[in-house]
């Protein structure tokens, strides 16, 4: 009696079950004794999926293993987002910080001079210097 498993994924996750060469796949349908095949969704809005075929027990394990391996994909992706993310916002903090230090110089070594930034942020309306303000103007 033949049983069939469907096991959905996305993105390039799928590339982890089947491999360098199809090897992976086809190490887990002989270690299985199943089928295993990469489908397309039929509908466009689906995503697509691994068919698994074959004895409902052996079936059942084989679709453990694949959701074993699409789980490790898809914690290394989020690991690499997450890495990624720490290192922009270091980067984003760095650029607060020279750009405080910028503002910082230009007031005190020219403290007659806009900022450029406008009328709430520029040395002239802040402190009443002598230049006015070229916002409004």
């Amino acid at each position: 009696m033949s049983y069939s498993y469907s096991i959905p994924f996305s993105g390039t996750h799928g590339s982890i079950v089947i491999g360098k060469k199809g090897r992976c796949i086809k190490n887990l349908k002989d270690e299985f004794g199943v089928e295993i095949r990469s489908m397309v969704p039929l509908q466009c809005n689906s995503l697509p999926y691994f068919l698994v075929e074959g004895e409902e027990r052996q079936v059942h394990l084989a679709a453990l293993k694949v959701f074993s391996l699409l789980s490790q994909s898809q914690a290394r992706a989020e690991k690499h987002l997450r890495d990624d993310n720490a290192e922009m916002v270091t980067m984003i903090h760095d650029l607060n910080q020279e750009n405080d230090e910028l503002k910082t110089e230009n007031i005190i070594d020219k403290p007659d001079e806009l900022c450029g930034i406008g009328c709430s942020k520029c040395y002239a309306c802040i402190s009443g210097g002598t230049s006015p303000c070229q916002t409004l103007a």
